[in-house]
């Protein structure tokens, strides 16, 4: 009997130890994952309110984290769809030459056809992540790009539909019209894109750039180094330098347009009451306070001392003509204008 039961006890203690590893990488993950988060969000907040000349930090240290996790989830996203498909683009090239020599596509034009089928996708699928990655941050009003949106997600639906697991199957022809509709795909969204949405296509692009060339640099460094144990030392600092590059440019540019719903620094728009007696006449001539109420302005950001106001409010994509920051004992009151309220439902 004893002889049966130690297996047993030794297979406990192993599955035991092996859920204590588990709990443990999991907690390590996450504690890494928050530390990059607050990291890259620290550099979006800062590089946002640096450009506007507020220097008080420390009122935005959840901000720091919320917006970090939204930057993280869009690289996380876009390496997804279109990285993996660009460090991967010379095997898919020689895969797709294959694929149409076996289905018969022979000839100079199919070759072309075959060679330029990966890079075609890629194009798409990067049209794809912006367009889908800007309708999930940025509150998009331009009814022309609802149309960009259906081709593209037409085309996704179709190509995942009907060509998962039957490209034997369906002929040359088939890559042929897939190629077509990619393609329009691309020149339409380039050609009537506007605003937010083509900034943000060409941060993307940026990105892309510069991440395909440092990491291809530091492959080639890497394939040089004798010691392996310096590897993930070089892998790691690269990307915080791309990282860095990354957040700061898209604090800049960017975070100011993203919704305050998911964390953003969209603007709310608001009227300010002030004491017109302890207000200086040119903080009431800006504002345009009358009866003690300012027009319309964008509350950009709120520190523990002041309010930045930009005036007049912004639309689209504009950029303010004044920035003015009022101490918050010149004001008595905040009106939130256009605010949804949430219906309470009673239950019986």
């Amino acid at each position: 009997m004893p002889e049966q039961q130690n297996p047993v006890e030794v297979q406990t203690g192993t599955d035991k130890t092996f859920l204590q590893m588990s709990i443990a990488n999991i907690g390590q993950f996450i504690a890494i994952a928050v530390a990059v988060a607050y990291f890259c969000g620290f550099i979006i907040v800062t590089s946002y309110l640096g450009s506007f000349g507020i220097k008080d930090y420390d009122a935005f240290h959840i901000q720091y984290i919320i917006s970090g996790t939204t930057l993280l989830l869009v690289i996380g996203y876009f390496v997804f769809l279109v990285g993996r498909r660009v460090f991967r683009l010379d095997e898919d090239s020689r895969h797709y030459l294959i694929k149409f020599q076996k289905l018969g596509a022979n000839g100079k034009f199919w070759s072309f056809c075959g060679f330029v089928y990966p890079l075609i996708e890629i194009g798409f699928f990067i049209v794809l992540t912006v367009v889908s990655i800007s309708f999930f941050i940025f509150p998009i009003t331009s009814t022309q790009t609802y149309w960009i949106v259906s081709i593209a997600l037409s085309a996704a639906g179709f190509d995942f539909f009907f060509n998962a697991g039957k490209e034997d199957r369906l002929g040359k022809y088939y890559f042929l019209l897939n190629e077509i509709f990619y393609l329009i795909t691309i020149l339409a969204f380039f050609y009537k894109v506007d605003g937010i949405m083509s900034d943000f296509s060409g941060y993307v692009l940026n990105g892309l750039m510069w991440t395909t060339f440092v990491m291809f640099t530091v492959k080639y460094v890497v394939s040089k180094v004798s010691f392996n144990e310096f590897r993930p030392l070089i892998y790691t600092v690269f990307s915080f330098i791309i990282l860095i590059g990354q957040s700061s440019q898209f604090g800049q540019h960017y975070y100011g347009f993203v919704r305050s719903s998911i964390g953003g620094g969209e603007p709310q728009q608001v009227q300010i009451v002030v004491d017109e007696s302890d207000t200086p006449l040119l903080i009431v001539n800006a504002l345009k306070i009358s009866k003690s109420i300012s027009a319309k302005v964008d509350l950009i950001a709120q520190t523990d001392a002041d309010l930045y106001i930009g005036y007049p409010p912004r639309e689209n994509e504009q950029k303010y003509k004044s920035i003015i920051r009022v101490q918050r004992k010149l004001i008595k009151a905040v009106i939130a204008n256009d605010v949804a309220v949430i219906k309470s439902t009673k239950i019986q």
